[in-house]
């Protein structure tokens, strides 16, 4: 299911590139698209769909991360056996070897 997700985001992205690589020669003359839709030269149209462009490829990227097979590590605050309680029961580690009654 995801694979099929993945393509189909893969060929919109290819769409959306050719698109825009059609749309920059034009951009800042304000020419139509032979059907009279698209202003090719607005920069606004240009800007739209790169960033379409950009949010396919992103969520594509996400897609196949999911995707990938990880092993799963411990993180950085990973509590190593027994160093919980030992930071609980001795306050010198973090104030230092002082006697704070002084």
């Amino acid at each position: 299911m995801s694979s099929e997700i993945t393509k189909h985001l893969e060929e919109a992205e290819k769409q959306l590139s050719i698109a825009l690589a059609l749309m920059l020669p034009y951009a800042g003359s304000g020419k139509r698209m032979p059907n009279g839709t698209l202003w090719l030269g607005s920069w606004s149209e240009v800007s739209k769909t790169a960033k379409a462009m950009l949010r396919v490829r992103s969520l594509a990227e996400k897609l196949r991360y999911l995707e990938t097979p990880r092993k799963r590590k411990p993180g950085v605050f990973a509590a190593r056996p027994g160093s919980v309680s030992q930071d609980l029961q001795a306050p010198e580690l973090y104030h230092g070897a002082k006697d704070h009654d002084q």
